[in-house]
This record gives C-alpha cells, sequence and structure tokens, in this order.
C-alpha cells in the first residue's frame, strides 16, 4: 500500500525550497531583462505552489535558462548551506556535538532549509514545457524532449519524491566528497 501524502502538507513542510525555486526563475528574468507580471512566492493552490508570470521570449537560450535556473541555483544554494553538516559528520569524532541546544537546533534549522532547497531545485514539467515552442532546431529539440522525459520522472508522485531526495543526497554529498576525499 501507498502512503499518499498531501500535496498541500509537502509544500508546507518544504516552502523554502518553493521560495528559492521562484527566486531563481526570477533572477533570470532580471537578468535578460524580460519583465515579470506577477510572482507567487509561495501558494497552496490546487495547480501550483508558486508561479512566476513573465513576458515570453523568443529566444531559447533565455527560455531554457529561466526554465533551468532552479537546477542550478538551487543546487549551488543547497550545497553550500550543507556544506557545515558534512563538516560536523566529518569531525564529530575529533570534536563533539555541542552542548547548547541553540547552536544545535540552528544547526537543524540550516540543514532542513538546505534540504528544501534542494527537494526544489528540479524545474516543474510546466517549467520544460514552455521550452517546447521554441526548440526549432534539431538539437534544441532533442535537448527539450530528454528533458521533459528526465523531469517527468522527478515530478510522479511518490517515486518522483524519492528521486528528489536522491539528488539532494547527491548535491550535498558531492562537496563532502570533493573536500574530505
Amino acid at each position: 500500500m501507498l502512503l499518499i501524502i498531501p500535496k498541500e502538507f509537502v509544500a508546507l513542510l518544504t516552502f523554502p525550497g518553493i521560495i528559492v525555486h521562484e527566486i531563481a526563475h526570477r533572477f533570470m528574468c532580471d537578468l535578460f531583462n524580460i519583465p515579470v507580471y506577477k510572482i507567487d512566492y509561495f501558494s497552496l493552490e490546487k495547480n501550483s505552489v508558486g508561479k512566476v508570470i513573465h513576458q515570453k521570449t523568443y529566444k531559447y537560450k533565455e527560455a531554457f535558462l529561466i526554465a533551468m535556473a532552479p537546477l542550478f541555483i538551487n543546487s549551488f544554494i543547497a550545497m553550500i548551506l550543507m556544506i557545515p553538516f558534512f563538516i560536523h559528520g566529518q569531525v564529530k569524532d575529533i570534536i563533539p556535538a555541542s552542548p547548547d541546544v541553540l547552536i544545535n537546533l540552528l544547526f537543524i534549522i540550516i540543514s532542513w532549509i538546505g534540504t528544501t532547497i534542494g527537494i526544489h531545485a528540479i524545474p516543474s514539467n510546466q517549467d520544460v514545457e514552455n521550452l517546447t515552442e521554441l526548440a526549432h532546431t534539431k538539437t534544441a529539440k532533442n535537448c527539450t524532449n530528454i528533458l521533459i522525459v528526465i523531469i517527468a520522472f522527478f515530478n510522479i508522485p511518490f517515486i518522483g519524491f524519492w528521486l528528489r531526495i536522491f539528488y539532494v543526497g547527491l548535491i550535498i554529498g558531492l562537496p563532502t566528497i570533493l573536500l574530505f576525499y
């Protein structure tokens, strides 16, 4: 029996990641001087937990970077936030956990924020579907179709959540491997 967790509950639990996801889209729009008409950084609507509505761009490169911005920006921020978590894990035998409850609580909060940001690094189906009408060359079409398939897997209920958790483990584990091994 599969346990179905309501989308609204997951959204509430991971809201920092949703907010950073939308900020990443906004950042790319600002970078390319594309006007933004409306932003919902966080919402419990049925169809969307956040969205950035912007002027349509006719350049594939701009559309690609706007759609994929959360993948790059959220992943980077999650890695940076989680480095202390892994440093602590590497030195726990040398330096015992802090007896200060506030430091431990801060550590847990930063880890939660980093994890939620990583979970929402994956672009939504809508993010990638926006690219399809701009994919005019064979390479752009192939790239977009591959992205649609990959991202669709990450957005399947239940399975997609665990794929996202795996991705977070990968992006936060990578700096540890690079720094300590």
